[in-house]
């Protein structure tokens, strides 16, 4: 367990975590919906990573962090924005991300944030011709995710969508996540998406020429994995990655496998 700390960032504290404080390069994890830092452990105690500043944060109205005004994708892409260049230290870094954290860094683009690479795991930005509504698998249980008091079966529900395994011990640690969100946060977000505010988040990624990891799990039952395929975005070493038999939340269902992979990238973009 790593001591918590914060920062305050437009009167919002934001909490995170750090590992690595003296390292040249930081690599800056933001989870996914109703999800908190701790969806990172197995990647802050990697030991291929350790070469890194790592830092893995609590998005606002989730973990420890505080509430804000406005949980649309933009305000969430401007506050992590802001979060980002008040702990770099002026030094590289790259912005790896689960789900709705692959929104919010996408969204970081429209503002001062400069990223050696961005990874985006589980990805489902969403553009002009890519609404949420075209990429979501029809019938699944994602609604969840803007549900603010869901019945016990709605969110063991969602938790088996985004993560196929299915460990007590990771379970009850995903189930203490999804309680612990504040501020009708899921409610909020999903009323601002159906409202359409949000950034053309692929124009954005496609714009800003910043190597791309995209990795999808084969077995995403939230997102179609193949909704990237034909979109023009400036992919590390010109493929999308698809690892067999992970989910959505691909980092934890194969942890090593994307461990090599963000160890690849960075080892890339920071030599």
């Amino acid at each position: 367990m790593l001591e918590q700390q914060k920062i305050t960032v437009g009167g919002t504290d934001i909490c995170y975590v750090e590992t690595n404080k003296d390292r040249g390069s930081t690599v800056f994890f933001l989870h996914g919906n109703s999800s908190c830092h701790r969806t990172w452990d197995a990647q802050l105690a990697s030991e291929k990573l350790q070469q890194y500043r790592m830092i893995a944060f609590d998005l606002p109205a989730h973990g420890a962090s505080g509430t804000m005004p406005d949980y649309s994708l933009t305000a969430l892409g401007k506050i992590m924005a802001a979060a980002v260049e008040q702990l770099s230290d002026g030094k590289p870094y790259l912005l790896a991300g689960v789900s709705l954290g692959t929104n919010i860094i996408a969204e970081m683009l429209s503002y001062s944030v400069q990223p050696e690479a961005l990874v985006l795991a589980g990805p489902c930005v969403i553009g002009k011709h890519r609404s949420l509504e075209k990429i979501a698998i029809p019938g699944t249980a994602i609604g969840g995710s803007f549900t603010d008091s869901p019945s016990t079966e709605e969110m063991n529900a969602c938790i088996r969508l985004m993560n196929a395994d299915q460990s007590p011990q990771l379970t009850a640690q995903l189930i203490s996540a999804y309680l612990s969100v504040k501020d009708n946060f899921r409610s909020k977000l999903g009323q601002s998406v159906a409202a359409g505010n949000y950034s053309d988040e692929l124009a954005l990624l496609e714009k800003k020429h910043i190597p791309v990891l995209v990795v999808f799990g084969t077995a995403d039952a939230a997102i179609y994995p193949d909704y990237l395929d034909a979109v023009s975005l400036p992919l590390w070493n010109n493929e999308i990655i698809k690892i067999a038999d992970a989910g959505h939340w691909v980092h934890l269902d194969k942890p090593e496998v994307f461990n090599d992979l963000l160890e690849q990238i960075a080892a890339d973009v920071f030599r």
